[in-house]
């Protein structure tokens, strides 16, 4: 019997202990979620002041990246607006500068004045019209008359405008060669329609090359190829100077073809008659 209530009390003793044990493990179970709690929302609530923070500190970039775009646009635009202010006083100038003479208003040319054309008035005749002086400073009567030939701008002579060159074309072509340019009459020439149209001229380009230096060059030095060397034609110029001339005929007949015209530079172009 003592054995018994000796092995039933120590059973219970370890009952006794292991509860103990289950009731201690079971509170510090309860406790730590609510400490893991309070830190994932204390965590939280660091995360949520930071991205606070974030936002008015992107806020405060954003504010200052548009205040300084905005300004480099007002600065683009106030840079523009002196281009433009700087270039419409230069091209005032320009034309105060051709129109500024304090000369007799009559005596103005050009884009300084303005003109009342008749268009039936008979062509070849001399006309008077009326004119206006307009941007300009000058003396006298500001409307005057003035008298101009009844025609077109495109009939004016060859003197009385000027045509863009071309130099691409063969002169010595047969026939001459001919090419569309674009001609403006002289400021001081009066006449009906547009001061700038096209015209069909001949090919007509120089570059220099004189027709009498040629010729001359042909028949003192033709037998050691100057005449075709001053041409520009290298290859001809050493094949005269090492035949010496071809014997002779090579340079008579270099001579004839400059006397006549017929042997030109070698860009095609056309002599100076001097």
């Amino acid at each position: 019997m003592n054995t018994g209530s000796e092995i039933t009390l120590i059973f219970l003793f370890v009952l006794c202990i292991g509860g103990i044990g289950e009731r201690s493990s079971r509170k510090h179970t309860i406790f730590a979620p609510s400490s893991s709690h309070a830190l994932r929302h204390s965590a939280k609530r660091h995360m949520l002041a930071h991205v606070e923070n974030g936002d008015n500190s992107s806020s405060i970039i954003i504010d200052a990246s548009k205040f300084y775009s905005d300004s480099l646009i007002q600065q683009s635009a106030s840079i523009k607006a002196e281009g433009n202010n700087t270039t419409a006083s230069l091209s005032t100038e320009s034309i105060s500068d051709n129109c500024q003479t304090n000369a007799p208003c009559h005596t103005l040319t050009g884009n300084c004045i303005t003109c009342q054309f008749n268009d039936s008035c008979v062509y070849g005749e001399d006309t008077n019209i009326t004119c206006e002086a307009k941007n300009a400073r000058c003396t006298g009567n500001r409307t005057f008359i003035k008298t101009y030939n009844c025609r077109y701008c495109y009939q004016t002579p060859s003197h009385e405008h000027t045509c863009q060159r071309n130099t691409s074309c063969h002169v010595v072509s047969a026939p001459r060669q001919r090419y569309v340019t674009k001609c403006t009459v002289k400021p001081h020439v009066l006449c009906i329609g547009n001061k700038n149209f096209a015209k069909h001229v001949p090919c007509n380009w120089t570059k220099g090359y004189s027709w009498g230096t040629a010729l001359l060059l042909s028949i003192v030095f033709g037998g050691f190829g100057v005449d075709r060397f001053y041409l520009g034609m290298w290859q001809e110029g050493i094949g005269k100077l090492f035949s010496f001339g071809g014997l002779g005929v090579w340079t008579l007949i270099d001579v004839i073809l400059i006397a006549t015209g017929y042997l030109g530079p070698a860009d095609h172009s056309l002599y100076i008659r001097n």
